[in-house]
């Protein structure tokens, strides 16, 4: 029987940091783990935020939007 692929969305921190930490909590990853299910990390990219009509929104280019599309059709799940 195939195993069930979860993506997880990581997040960034940029606190107290020069470069930012990229996390996953463990709790998420060990209930994946527990239900014989396979984990894997959506990773984001170098951020960048634009600012536009007093919103701001995250630009990908379109290697970052391809490899994502990537990503996400690996999954059968996923976790914001």
């Amino acid at each position: 029987m195939k195993k069930v692929i979860i993506g997880i969305v990581a997040k960034n921190n940029f606190e107290n940091s020069i470069r930012p930490n990229t996390f996953i909590r463990s709790e998420l990853k060990q209930a994946i783990f527990d239900n014989n299910a396979i984990a894997i990390g959506i990773l984001p990219t170098n951020v960048k935020k634009v600012f536009a009509n007093n919103s701001d929104y995250i630009s990908l280019s379109q290697k970052e939007k391809e490899d994502l599309i990537t990503q996400l059709n690996l999954c059968d799940g996923i976790i914001l």
